[in-house]
């Protein structure tokens, strides 16, 4: 009896039926080339992140999740980006050993090797970065609850009227704040001195300063995260030579995920009033640079609404048997 198969093709080289789901049959390299690469690699390789993107940002913006949620979901969302990494760069290699045995031109499969190969070398100098690496080192402590960036100083004054915050703004300084209100009833505004910090918490501090309708002034720096802060006061001041200092935002993690926080710092300028005009100009500033409008770029755009004219009291520290 003739054998049905074709002529110089074995058994043991006849490419294997295609079986199982789409993703078990991707990953045995059962698919074409064409599908595998373009849309299992590039198609998804691309989608996945901006898809992340957009979920960090809207928890961001919306202050839906804890800051050590967020981080613990940053983790989450970069392990999966490597798993589907993983599984993609399989499959492609596997399909592109099967290709020629498909019928295949061998051209295909070597340009596909190349390109697999030049992608995990961009990766590779990618993660070598040391900013990437203490970028996940961060998310991690975050994660855990023990924040790089320390808790706000932040006291009350003598005469009970205003509040001080000072320094980093950290995970856990809208708490500290909640505290200090809690023994200030008197208190009408808050004396800002702050290079900023995360978003998250100039979010939740700007919502308590809403919430008891107190004024801010930014007495020293108030840049980045901080400027939430200044915005949300019933009455804004600063001084005749203010420092208010904006740029795009910056968090630790995945690719995307400064995108992802400067989205949600541009939706919460956006819900503070600031105008599209000024937005666009701030989204040019770099993480790493700082933008200082002038007092009438502060007013004009009502940042600031008006000029304090002398400093108020001096703050005293919350007694240790208030602190946090």
């Amino acid at each position: 009896m003739a054998s049905s198969r074709p002529a110089g093709t074995s058994a043991r080289h006849r490419p294997r039926a295609a079986s199982g789901n789409y993703f078990a049959r991707h990953w045995r390299g059962q698919l074409s080339l064409g599908i595998a690469y373009w849309v299992n690699s590039v198609l998804m390789g691309n989608l996945a992140p901006v898809a992340l993107v957009v979920a960090l940002s809207t928890l961001e913006a919306g202050n839906e999740t804890s800051l050590r949620a967020n981080a613990a979901l940053s983790l989450v969302s970069a392990g999966l980006l490597c798993g589907l990494s993983v599984w993609s760069t399989v499959g492609v290699l596997r399909s592109a050993v099967n290709h020629p045995e498909r019928g295949g031109r061998l051209l295909w499969s070597m340009l596909a090797f190349v390109m697999v190969g030049l992608t995990l070398i961009t990766l590779v100098i990618g993660l070598s970065r040391r900013n990437s690496l203490d970028g996940y080192a961060d998310l991690w402590e975050i994660a855990r609850g023990h924040d790089p960036i320390p808790v706000a100083e932040i006291a009350l004054a003598p005469d009970g009227l205003s509040i001080v915050l000072a320094g980093p703004i950290g995970s856990g300084s809208s708490e500290r704040l909640r505290q200090v209100l809690e023994h200030a009833p008197q208190a009408t505004v808050v004396r800002l001195d702050s290079p900023g910090g995360r978003l998250f918490e100039g979010v939740a501090i700007a919502r308590e300063i809403q919430r008891h309708g107190l004024d801010t002034y930014a007495e020293g720096e108030c840049s980045s995260a901080c400027t939430l802060v200044l915005l949300a006061g019933r009455e804004r001041l600063a001084p005749r030579a203010p420092h208010v200092g904006f740029h795009r935002a910056s968090r630790p993690g995945p690719n995307g995920a400064d995108v992802a926080a400067s989205r949600g710092l541009m939706a919460a300028y956006r819900g503070a009033g600031l105008s599209e005009a000024f937005i666009a100009r701030v989204r040019t500033v770099p993480s790493t640079s700082i933008w200082y409008p002038s007092l009438d770029e502060l007013m004009a755009n009502a940042i600031v609404t008006g000029v304090a004219r002398e400093a108020p009291p001096a703050a005293q520290p919350v007694p240790p048997t208030q602190r946090r």
